[in-house]
């Protein structure tokens, strides 16, 4: 007894995917002749037409107000400036700190440092001519910040009644040699002449130089 065969059929999938591939073959053999007669019979030129993918994008993204947008560019093409600082009309030489003297023209971190060490070292400036004598402080520089600068809070003066060679010694207008001399003479006179000292150890325009920061007694 023969067995009973069953007939060829589609699957659902392989039918859908048939009738899809016969619709693209006749849609494609049909299409084409169709539009040439439409144009053909058109009394209008036909313009090919290309679409930019990136052209739309780029149009998207850009902002409907074009004013702003245009502002936005400018601001940041233009080079940033910081905000200007509060500067002192006048600094007192005497008191003003590193920061503060860092505000004139030409005065950094090193400057500010070595002008505050000379001035602590002299006992503070009785001149302002001798902001000049700062080490590394151009004349140029001097001469721009001068103008800025003046002496408020007076400078401290010694006494050669009991002051020590350390003492005077210490002080950039007085060499360890003068310092030592003064302090022997102070030491063998029982009556203080401090003018008469600064004479004995100094010609007269180091006595000048050096006489404001001693009491004269």
């Amino acid at each position: 007894m023969k067995k009973k065969t069953r007939a060829n059929t589609f699957t659902r999938s392989e039918f859908r995917a048939i009738s899809i591939t016969l619709l693209v073959v006749v849609l494609g053999v049909t299409l084409p002749p169709y539009i040439s007669n439409l144009l053909a019979g058109s009394d209008s030129p036909v313009v090919a037409v290309h679409v930019d993918p990136v052209a739309i994008a780029l149009t998207d993204s850009v902002p409907a107000d074009t004013t702003k947008a245009e502002s936005i560019i400018r601001k940041k093409s233009q080079p940033y400036t910081s905000p200007p600082r509060h500067k002192p009309t006048v600094l007192d030489i005497n008191s003003a700190d590193s920061i503060q003297l860092k505000y004139l023209r030409g005065i950094g971190n090193v400057l500010s440092k070595r002008i505050i060490k000379f001035r602590d070292k002299l006992g503070g400036f009785y001149s302002i001519e001798q902001v000049g004598e700062t080490y590394g402080l151009s004349p140029e520089t001097y001469e721009a910040i001068r103008p800025s600068i003046k002496i408020g809070t007076p400078h401290r003066k010694l006494s050669l009644v009991n002051a020590s060679v350390e003492t005077l010694g210490g002080h950039p207008y007085i060499s360890w040699d003068q310092a030592r001399q003064l302090v022997n003479l102070v030491q063998s006179d029982d009556t203080i002449q401090t003018r008469n000292y600064l004479n004995t150890v100094g010609d007269s325009t180091w006595v000048t130089k050096v006489l404001p920061y001693f009491r004269v007694e």
